[in-house]
């Protein structure tokens, strides 16, 4: 999964700040868990087999809670509004409202969430960011990448 961020805010130094925290083991690499507090994560996809794969992905991860998770946009909504998150990440395609106004409604809260857009198609990021995402991640693309985004998070002030 490739990362596009707005520069300036999410800077390559996000990233390389999360980097600075991997163990290679075997081959594969890992996010150490550093004493932190844990990173809040909800995840809204239409599918359910991707739904269920991202969140799989996430409880393997030793520094991510996972928040909740949602099938379309009220549902995401509503858990925005009665759980904390951190880290929103939300398929483009997720129904029930346009994305810009779902990124609106989501970057209106308190405190305010850092939102991920996922979509299949790289070329949709500039669409994405336009509309107010954080970041985008593209599916076809390494896994690495949207773990990589989600820990930026923890650099974005």
């Amino acid at each position: 999964m490739r990362l596009a961020g707005r520069v300036g805010r999410h800077s390559q130094k996000s990233l390389s700040t999360a980097n600075q925290h991997r163990n290679l083991r075997g081959g594969g690499s890992e996010i150490l868990y550093i004493g932190c507090d844990l990173i809040r994560v909800i995840v809204a996809d239409p599918n359910a087999q991707t739904l269920r794969a991202l969140t799989t992905m996430l409880r393997e991860q030793p520094d991510v809670s996972l928040a909740g998770e949602a099938a379309g946009a009220e549902e995401l909504l509503s858990l925005a509004g009665t759980r904390r998150a951190d880290v929103i990440l939300v398929d483009r395609l997720l129904s029930g409202c346009p994305i810009a106004t779902l990124l609106a409604k989501l970057h209106a809260r308190i405190p305010r969430p850092f939102v991920i857009v996922m979509g299949s198609q790289p070329a949709h990021s500039r669409w994405a960011l336009n509309a107010g995402a954080d970041a985008f991640v593209s599916k076809g693309d390494d896994p690495e990448w949207l773990l990589e985004s989600i820990h930026s998070y923890v650099n974005k002030e």
